[in-house]
C-alpha cells in the first residue's frame, strides 16, 4: 500500500520499514520488493548492496523451497547486471550470512 499509494499517500520510507520487518521474518515477496526498492532507491536512499542481498536471499530461499522463482530470477538478474563486482561479491556474502543466521526460518518454511 505504501509503495503504490493505495488507500493513502505513497510513502517509500514506510514501505521500506514494513517490508524490512516482513523480510526479516522470512517473507519471500517482501524480500523481493525490499530488494527492488533498495536497488532503485525510489523515494529512499539507494543501497544496491543491500538490495541485491535481499534479492539473493529471496532467490536462494525460493529455489530451496521449490517455489516458481522465474519472476524473482528476472529481478535478481536485472539488479545483478547493474552492480559492479565489489557490490555483487559483498551482497552474496551478506546473503549467505543471512541465510546461515536464519536457518530456523528456512527449515520451518520447508516443512
Amino acid at each position: 500500500m505504501y509503495i503504490d499509494g493505495e488507500g493513502g499517500e505513497q510513502d517509500s520510507h514506510q514501505a521500506a520499514r514494513w517490508l524490512l520487518l516482513a523480510a526479516k521474518k522470512g517473507q519471500i515477496d517482501a524480500q523481493v520488493r525490499l530488494g527492488e526498492l533498495l536497488v532503485t532507491g525510489d523515494g529512499i536512499k539507494a543501497s544496491p548492496v543491500h538490495g541485491l542481498m535481499w534479492l539473493t536471499v529471496a532467490l536462494k530461499r525460493a529455489q530451496t523451497l521449490g517455489y516458481d522463482d522465474r519472476w524473482i530470477r528476472e529481478k535478481h538478474e536485472a539488479a545483478f547486471s547493474l552492480a559492479g563486482e565489489p557490490v555483487r561479491r559483498r551482497a552474496m556474502e551478506m546473503a549467505d550470512q543471512w541465510i546461515a543466521n536464519n536457518s530456523d526460518l528456512v527449515s520451518v518454511a520447508a516443512q
